[in-house]
C-alpha cells in the first residue's frame, strides 16, 4: 500500500472518531443531567385516595397551604388509573425536590377502581392515605348533577335506572354510571386494608370537614407528623345549587345504601350518622 493509500485509509476513520465524539459526548451529558434531575425529584408521602364529589379539592387546596407540605404540579394526577402506562418518570415529574423536613403528596380518586391498588403498593408501600367519605346518597346525586350534560340530561331516576341496567349486562365500574358502586366504601376500604396497615389510612368524614375544617385539617397533619397549625382554607367547597332530590328517591336510596353503611361503621368502629 502506497502513502496515498495508507493516508486515504487512515484519515476518514479519525475523523469520523472525533465527529462521533462531538455528538455524542453532550447527549450522554444531557441524559445524564436530565436523570440526576429526575431522581433529586419526590414521589408523594401522602396520597387523597378518594372520594369522588366528597371535598377532596378543597381538603387538598387548603392541606397544602401549610408550610412544610409541596404540592404537586396540580391535585389530581391520576397516574395510577389513567396514565400508568406512562411510567413512573412521568409520574415523579410532577413532584418538585422536597426540602428537608417537608412533605409532598397529590388527591386522585384512586380507592374506586380495583386495579389501582395493586398498582400503588407496588410502588407507594409506605405512603399515607387520606379518604374523605361523604353520604353516599349526597354524594351520588353530586356526582349526577356534575356529569348531567354527559347522560344527556335524563333525571336522576333514569340515571340510576342506568347503571341498575349496565351492572346487569356485566358493564361495570363505568366513570359516569357509578353513582351507587362509588358509594359502596366498605368495600373499596376492605380492598385497600388487606394489602396496607390500618396506621397507614385516616378516614375523614366529610361533613365533619365541610362543617369544622381546622379540626379536620389538624387531624390530617397529626396522621402525616407535621405540627398543627390555623391553616387558610384553599377552597370553598361548591355545595352546588340545584333542584332537591326527590324525597321517595332520596328514601330509597337511604335504604339501598345503609347494609353497606352498617358494614362501614364496623369496620371504623363508629357512626357516621347518614341513615337518616
Amino acid at each position: 500500500m502506497d502513502l496515498l493509500e495508507k493516508s486515504q485509509a487512515s484519515q476518514p476513520t479519525q475523523s469520523y472518531t472525533v465527529y462521533v465524539v462531538s455528538l455524542i459526548g453532550p447527549l450522554f451529558g444531557d441524559a445524564e443531567r436530565s436523570c440526576e434531575n429526575l431522581m433529586n425529584k419526590s414521589l408523594p408521602d401522602f396520597l387523597i385516595i378518594g372520594v369522588m364529589k366528597a371535598g377532596t379539592t378543597s381538603f387538598y387546596s387548603s392541606l397544602i397551604k401549610h408550610p412544610l407540605i409541596s404540592s404537586a404540579k396540580k391535585k389530581e394526577i391520576h397516574f395510577f388509573d389513567w396514565h400508568y402506562h406512562k411510567g413512573m418518570s412521568w409520574y415523579r415529574d410532577h413532584f418538585v425536590k422536597k426540602k428537608e423536613g417537608t412533605i409532598t403528596g397529590e388527591a386522585s380518586d384512586y380507592m374506586w377502581p380495583p386495579h389501582v391498588l395493586q398498582r400503588v403498593y407496588k410502588h407507594l408501600p409506605n405512603v399515607k392515605l387520606i379518604v374523605l367519605l361523604r353520604n353516599p346518597v349526597d354524594r351520588a346525586y353530586s356526582h349526577y348533577q356534575m356529569l348531567r350534560n354527559v347522560t344527556g340530561g335524563m333525571t336522576f331516576e333514569k340515571a340510576l335506572e342506568k347503571e341498575e341496567k349496565m351492572v346487569k349486562e356485566g358493564k361495570t365500574k363505568h366513570i359516569v354510571y357509578s353513582y351507587l358502586d362509588r358509594g359502596k366504601y366498605v368495600e373499596q376500604l376492605q380492598r385497600w386494608l388487606k394489602v396496607y396497615p390500618g396506621n397507614q389510612i385516616l378516614v375523614i368524614r366529610s361533613e365533619d370537614y365541610f362543617n369544622n375544617p381546622s379540626e379536620s385539617l389538624n387531624q390530617t397533619l397529626n396522621f402525616l407528623g407535621l405540627p398543627t397549625q390555623d391553616i387558610e382554607l384553599g377552597y370553598i367547597p361548591n355545595k352546588g345549587i340545584y333542584t332537591p332530590m326527590n324525597p321517595s328517591t332520596r328514601k330509597r336510596l337511604v335504604n339501598y345504601f345503609r347494609p353497606y353503611n352498617q358494614r362501614l361503621y364496623k369496620l371504623l368502629g363508629r357512626n357516621m350518622d347518614w341513615d337518616l
